[in-house]
């Protein structure tokens, strides 16, 4: 009975870290075998990511072999909506590394999640001999290819609702109820309304650090006057910042566009 073949070594191999802020618990580096069709999953060390924070990791390129190697890396994401966000690009000179022998490189990767919903990392990692590794077979050559794919989901985090009525002849309230529908404490740090062009807002009261336990929910409102030469609908925007727990993870969220009703 014939052997099975034997699994290629690459010569260079890839680890991920993720970065985050303090939290209670261990980090655990993610390390996988070299098959390029592989799809894997982030160990729980990695931790939840919600909509709005900024998921980053730290790329760990290691020569295991005893001869230098360039190495050019390629990274993008896969959304949700099947739409790809590139990260690194290997035609760019920051890309492209030489590891000597028995040495290590690393690059950090950042992308702040804007979709819920599963995302795929793909990391492309290319290596040859350098064309200056005079008396080695290969040197200068051809591009040996391998390729890891990690797959993480983005949760939301805050949602927020918003109801508007009239408060005067040219004023607006708008209520923003912001709820948190994550599974950790968060700390809301700002809400702001964003007017646009003729529009002017005041709120009352401002956001102060006010934490939110999952399912709490904090109201808060805001003054929306159209400006006297102004006819557009468009008022504006809501911006939520947020800080997961007392030290965590940052995040962002903005609304869409929100628009004066008809009746109003």
């Amino acid at each position: 009975m014939a052997s099975p073949s034997p699994v290629h070594s690459h010569p260079v191999n890839l680890k991920v870290l993720r970065l985050s802020r303090p939290h209670i618990g261990e980090a655990d580096v993610a390390s996988e075998d070299p098959t390029p069709s592989t799809l894997l999953s982030l160990p729980a060390s990695f931790g939840q990511v919600y909509v709005g924070e900024t998921f980053s990791c730290i790329l760990s390129i290691n020569n295991v072999s005893e001869t230098p190697h360039d190495v050019a890396l390629d990274a993008s994401v896969q959304l949700p909506s099947q739409s790809h966000v590139s990260l690194i690009h290997a035609d760019l000179p920051t890309s492209n590394h030489r590891v000597e022998a028995r040495k290590h490189t690393q690059q950090t990767l950042s992308y702040e999640a804007q979709e819920p919903g599963l995302h795929i990392l793909t990391i492309t990692v290319s290596y040859r001999r350098p064309a200056d590794d005079e008396g080695s077979a290969g040197a200068g050559g051809a591009w040996t290819t391998f390729r890891k794919h990690y797959q993480f989901n983005a949760a939301p985090g805050l949602s927020v609702k918003t109801k508007m009525s009239a408060y005067d002849n040219t004023g607006h309230t708008v209520e923003a109820q912001i709820e948190n529908v994550s599974a950790h404490t968060m700390t809301l740090e700002t809400a702001e309304f964003l007017p646009l062009d003729g529009w002017r807002v005041d709120q009352f009261p401002r956001i102060s650090m006010q934490p939110l336990a999952p399912r709490d929910v904090h109201q808060t409102a805001f003054l929306a006057v159209r400006e006297s030469s102004s006819l557009s609908a468009a008022m504006g925007k809501i911006s939520i910042s947020w800080r997961r727990d007392p030290v965590g993870q940052k995040g962002w969220l903005t609304t869409g566009v929100l628009r004066l009703p008809q009746h109003l």
